[in-house]
């Protein structure tokens, strides 16, 4: 009998636990901190050179972090921002309401954090390139076409 109920434990535990795995195909997304380096549309493709930007004090801006399972957090131009995420099978994930909390006076980049915040909202899949960079496709507010928001690891 007690055979029985430990059995059961156990195997209602490897669920449990086999559910919260974070998602390992592509490489790690989880851990580390991502700084955008690239916004690409159909129309254009910004670059955001964070050498540039850590010279200037701006190093943190547009920079991402998955905390745990159900998590995203970061820094956008002059705001700290946090979401929920929920990760799906084949590399989809889903982010957002985002909240924010303006912690500065808006810097002058070349992204506008409004932008930024619409484009997390509307993510639905993630990749790691050979490169090592991370990329999140996401769906664009009055089109049909997918932007791409590049990471490299921020360090």
């Amino acid at each position: 009998m007690n055979y029985v109920k430990i059995a059961v434990v156990l195997l209602s535990l490897a669920l449990v636990c086999y559910k919260i795995e974070l998602p390992k195909k592509n490489g790690d997304i989880t851990g580390n901190t991502w700084a955008l380096v690239e916004v690409r549309t159909q129309e254009t493709i910004i670059t955001l050179e964070r050498l540039l930007l850590e010279r200037a004090g701006m190093g943190d801006a547009f920079t991402l972090r998955f905390e745990g399972y159900n998590c995203v957090l970061g820094t956008a131009a002059a705001t700290h921002y946090n979401a929920s995420c929920e990760w799906g099978d084949n590399s989809t994930i889903g982010i957002g309401p985002v909240s924010t909390i303006q912690t500065a006076v808006a810097r002058e980049l070349p992204f506008r954090e409004k932008d930024y915040f619409e484009y997390l909202e509307r993510v639905g899949r993630w990749t790691v390139s050979e490169e090592g960079q991370m990329v999140l496709y996401s769906m664009g507010y009055a089109s049909k076409n997918w932007i791409y928001l590049t990471f490299g690891k921020y360090f």
